[in-house]
């Protein structure tokens, strides 16, 4: 989650998610702008796993919080963030890969010629995931945030 990842992404990609509850401030600070989230997904009554790397781009540096549990709750629709994502979404029935810019991401299927966007919308740590949010019929999948670390 523009910040995949914090008002239900304000219309952004991934704007909240400190891990176990342990929200630390964002912004400045040292280290890596790339962090990693694991989301436990419902996906139409099918349970899916949905990694993601997250990398946020800054004109100050780093957004991510000092310490091991990235929280990207620190530039809300000032536009000085992009977020770039990558990842993947793994369900019994089929295997998607996911790449994206701030809340939206081209999700393609790696066992056949499916792809679609998708839109993030981020609230705490729940993630709903709104495919094909122009139309047509745009459809909704809850995920919770299971861990995220600094990568």
């Amino acid at each position: 989650m523009k910040a995949l990842l914090c008002s239900m992404l304000v219309s952004l990609a991934l704007c909240a998610c400190g891990g176990g509850g342990a929200s630390l401030p964002s912004s400045q600070g040292g280290g890596s702008s790339v962090a990693e989230f694991v989301f436990d997904c419902n996906l139409s009554g099918a349970n899916g796993v949905l990694t993601l790397q997250v990398e946020a781009i800054s004109s100050s540096g780093t957004v991510w919080g000092a310490g091991p549990v990235p929280d990207i709750t620190a530039v809300v629709g000032s536009g000085s963030v992009i977020y770039y994502t990558a990842g993947t979404l793994n369900s019994a029935s089929a295997r998607y890969s996911i790449r994206g810019e701030n809340q939206y991401a081209d999700v393609t299927m790696l066992t056949g010629n499916d792809r679609f966007v998708v839109e993030w919308i981020v609230n705490g740590p729940r993630l709903t995931i709104r495919v094909n949010p122009f139309g047509p019929g745009p459809t909704s999948h809850d995920c919770l945030l299971r861990s995220s670390r600094r990568l």
